[in-house]
């Protein structure tokens, strides 16, 4: 079962004057809601989209997000090939999307890392204005250990104006 965090809806004004969370975004309104899926080549990844289609109506649009490790000092040639990888499985999964009529839009976006992911994470959620935000938690650090969830999906389920719905991955132990 995810971990699902559901924001107030006393989030910021929107463009259109009404505050996000009260945006109407069923029930014959003229645009959906807006998902964005954090991707990366894990299996996590494709459980965390496959989530957010459980979330998502044909008037949505689905973004998923790939943060691009550009740290070459890795020199992991996994690392390296790792973004064109996502790319090609999630722009395709995009398309099935819009093919099948899942969805009204679906694209793929990948943004190199200059800062910390969470930041990535934030400001992209910001910019696009998201709904819900779907993310994998793996639960690699210590103390992720201690609060059940990773670092970065417990900052930005906290940070963001955006609901948050983080698969957690109940095979690591």
């Amino acid at each position: 079962m995810p971990v699902v965090t559901v924001k107030s809806t006393q989030s910021p004004i929107c463009e259109d004057g009404t505050r996000r969370g009260m945006r109407p975004s069923r029930g014959g309104a003229k645009h959906g809601i807006t998902i964005v899926v954090c991707v990366d080549a894990t299996n996590l990844a494709s459980m965390a989209l496959e989530m957010a289609l459980n979330y998502a109506h044909k008037p949505d649009k689905v973004v998923c997000l790939h943060i691009e490790n550009t740290d070459k000092a890795v020199g992991n040639l996994r690392v390296e090939n790792e973004a064109d990888v996502v790319k090609n499985k999630f722009v395709a999964e995009c398309g099935k999307l819009v093919q099948t009529g899942a969805v009204a839009e679906a694209m793929f976006e990948m943004v190199p890392k200059t800062k910390s992911i969470k930041e990535h994470v934030l400001e992209f959620l910001e910019h696009h204005l998201a709904d819900i935000v779907v993310m994998g938690s793996a639960e690699l650090s210590k103390q992720s250990k201690k609060d059940k969830l990773g670092s970065v999906c417990s900052g930005v389920a906290r940070e963001s104006y955006a609901h948050a719905c983080i698969v957690k991955n109940f095979n690591v132990v």
